[in-house]
């Protein structure tokens, strides 16, 4: 049975209505996952995988939760509302919702390229998480932000558009226009900084899905990184194409197999 619903959470600065996507197993083995979406685009065509493997999971007794970061998707709030810190306290909210709502206190998370970077620095913030899943993690964001600059440079040349200025004053605030995706300065400045190996954990079991050839050195780092500080590394090298990056339907089934393989 899967099922929406909306939650509440308390914030210090302002009420946060998200959007949850449950999937409940027929019969519970007391055991839960978090997804952890990318963004933009990224998780639109992420979409169908995480709604697979959320399905797969709650087939072998796996409560299962995704959610839309405030501010996108189905959740309330604006998209120039999105921060990193936002995302990261929702997050951690919803996992005292999967403890308090179905009594479950061993709980992995999932996350999908800046979801698995998030995952990381939840995992280290969060003791009680078991497994870490992690899908070609955003090593650094300021390459992230440059990959977002050039690719929307390539749609405006592809469509023989005028390159329109990408910065967007609106009630005074700057803006940065990515396709349509407004990302505010403080959003930027939280990418500019992001970086995983400054994420310390231990004693976690790490699962590291390495799709994308140009991300595997990063990992490999990642591994070493963590390997250090008495984490259980497993570095998965899957044929799967980077699904995210592209308009084409890819089949998704192996990683998800793959995955299943872990849990």
């Amino acid at each position: 049975m899967e099922k929406l619903i909306f939650k509440t959470f308390e914030n210090p600065k302002r009420e946060t209505n998200i959007c949850l996507h449950i999937h409940y197993p027929i019969q519970s083995n007391e055991k839960a996952f978090l997804f952890l979406n990318p963004l933009f685009d990224e998780k639109k065509r992420s979409q169908k995988f995480q709604t697979n493997t959320a399905r797969a999971l709650a087939d072998i007794g796996y409560t299962v939760v995704r959610f839309d970061y405030y501010g996108t998707g189905d959740s309330y709030g604006d998209l120039k509302e999105l921060t990193i810190s936002t995302c990261l306290e929702s997050s951690k909210q919803i996992l005292e919702f999967i403890h308090t709502e179905f009594g479950i206190n061993s709980v992995s998370i999932l996350g999908i390229r800046f979801g698995a970077s998030l995952a990381l620095e939840l995992a280290s913030k969060c003791n009680e998480i078991g497994g870490v899943f992690l899908i070609d993690p955003i090593a650094l964001g300021k390459r992230y932000l440059t990959e977002l600059r050039l690719r929307r440079k390539a749609f405006f040349m592809v469509n023989n558009m005028k390159n329109t200025d990408d910065k967007v004053i609106i009630n005074g605030k700057k803006y940065e226009d990515h396709q349509g995706y407004l990302i505010s300065v403080s959003l930027t400045e939280e990418l500019e900084n992001l970086n995983i190996f400054q994420n310390k954990l231990s004693e976690k079991s790490v699962f590291l899905f390495s799709l994308d050839v140009l991300n595997y050195k990063k990992l490999l780092k990642l591994k070493e990184d963590l390997n250090a500080s008495n984490n259980k590394i497993k570095l998965i090298k899957d044929k799967t194409p980077s699904f995210w990056d592209t308009m084409e339907m890819i089949k998704t089934e192996s990683l998800t197999s793959e995955i299943l393989k872990y849990v």
